[in-house]
């Protein structure tokens, strides 16, 4: 919702006409697999509510691949253009083809900025990685073979590409790399006394950091989130292409959400065909026609958006 200075049809009476409020918006470019899609808002959902402490938050299907965040916490609302953009830029870790791991620190350094550690300990302790991986062929030989001219360290990249043609599947060199570069996962092995790899040092230390974050964050369009007037499809909007209900999503139970049940235009009207006797028509009666359809449990999410964000 944008709220304005002046009613809008004063836009042209007052020279300081212009929006003070909006909520704060951001523009998920994801692909078509629910996986990585779940995977991105996990991640996403934990720095909006822990670095910046918002509590309204909306996920909003778009109707085709992406996804929308809409934060409604009054702050989050009232932020200006230079606020929004610097929340976006604080967000955005891969820019273009970039993925900044260091934090602006060297290229060569080994330490990674805190949220880029938190970002990759959620996406690995999210549930979806390991499917991910496997259902994508992130690691089946050639794309394996192809990922590793992004590990620096020359005799570790020969070591690595000699391990990866030994086995036979994607799941051995996904084992394979969690055993050499996450901490966790080592530990876990010591504990079964399995026997590890070396700890890698060096700036190749950060290889599977890079790998699942590249893969795994969400790549956001921080111009939709900089400005008070960029306009976005509002839920409930129904994609041109597609036909889908732009709906509302809970995160808690995004792990769930189907892209091919999605509430469809088409759809809806034979619900509500259906749903609708001919004695309530007759009666004339008030009736809240979407608590007959697929839409009901998306309509409820919203108004839950709407009791936090006006809490």
């Amino acid at each position: 919702m944008l709220v304005l200075l002046f009613q809008p049809r004063e836009n042209k009476k007052h020279t300081d006409f212009k929006a003070v409020e909006r909520e704060l918006v951001f523009d998920i470019d994801l692909t078509d697999y629910d996986n990585v899609r779940k995977c991105c808002s996990y991640v996403f959902s934990k720095f909006l509510s822990e670095h910046f402490g918002f509590k309204a938050r909306m996920w909003v299907f778009s109707g085709r691949r992406g996804v929308h965040c809409w934060v409604g916490d009054e702050k989050a609302r009232k932020l200006t253009n230079a606020g929004r953009s610097a929340v976006a830029e604080y967000l955005s870790l891969i820019v273009g083809e970039k993925l900044d791991i260091n934090g602006g620190r060297g290229k060569k350094s080994p330490q990674v900025h805190p949220m880029v550690e938190t970002a990759y300990r959620v996406a690995m302790d999210c549930g979806e990685m390991d499917a991910m991986v496997l259902e994508q062929g992130w690691l089946e030989l050639d794309s394996a073979l192809e990922i590793l001219k992004y590990c620096e360290d020359e005799e570790l990249r020969e070591t690595l590409r000699t391990q990866f043609e030994e086995v036979d599947s994607a799941d051995k060199r996904w084992q394979l790399l969690k055993r050499r570069f996450d901490d966790k996962y080592r530990q876990e092995m010591m504990k079964a006394n399995q026997i590890i790899p070396e700890q890698v040092t060096g700036p190749s230390r950060n290889f599977l950091r890079w790998f699942v974050l590249w893969h795994a964050y969400p790549r956001l369009d921080v111009n939709v989130s900089t400005g008070l007037n960029h306009l976005l499809k509002s839920p409930f909007c129904i994609h041109p292409k597609t036909g889908n209900v732009a709906v509302p999503l809970d995160i808690s139970k995004i792990q769930d959400f189907d892209v091919t049940t999605c509430p469809r235009i088409d759809l809806l009207i034979n619900e509500l065909s259906k749903n609708v006797t001919d004695e309530e028509l007759k009666e004339n009666r008030k009736i809240l026609g979407y608590k007959h359809t697929s839409l009901a449990p998306y309509v409820e999410n919203f108004e839950r958006f709407v009791e936090l964000a006006i809490a």
